[in-house]
């Protein structure tokens, strides 16, 4: 693989936590085999992502993923009202966007946190899944929204 710069990835903008539950839209992640996760917390995925791990992010929830080409402690995927975020934490194999247009593959740099839109396809080690948005809420405002 070449490492190109992303064209759906760019770094958050800061955001002000003022404790009060983020609006924006229910994100989701879509696996191979049609298995969907609600992303309505922070994640880290990884072969053993367990939370007593020194730099486990201590709000996030672990979700491990059965490949042995993946690191303990993998990738963060973090939810900030309307935005989504992804980062490699210092992964042995790197994790990857899917440019645009040419279907290449565009490693992260580690351990910054990259902003992913919806359509966004994200690989780690063997593991492919799709950034995408639960169908069942509403986030444009034209209908009733339901959880």
């Amino acid at each position: 693989t070449v490492d190109l710069p992303p064209p759906h990835v760019a770094p958050p903008e800061p955001d002000a936590d003022d404790g009060e539950p983020d609006d924006g839209p229910v994100w989701t992640l879509v696996f191979a085999d049609g298995s969907r996760r609600r992303v309505a917390r922070p994640l880290v995925l990884g072969r053993d992502p367990d939370p007593a791990t020194p730099g486990f992010p201590t709000d996030a929830e672990p979700v491990r993923l059965e490949s042995p080409t993946l690191s303990a402690l993998h990738l963060e995927i973090r939810p900030a009202g309307a935005e989504l975020t992804v980062t490699d934490l210092g992964s042995r194999n790197g994790a990857f966007v899917v440019t645009s247009g040419d279907g290449r593959l565009a490693r992260l740099d580690p351990l910054v946190a990259h902003r992913v839109e919806r359509g966004t396809y994200v690989q780690i080690g063997t593991e492919r899944f799709l950034i995408d948005v639960d169908q069942d809420v509403d986030v444009d405002g034209a209908g009733d929204a339901t959880a």
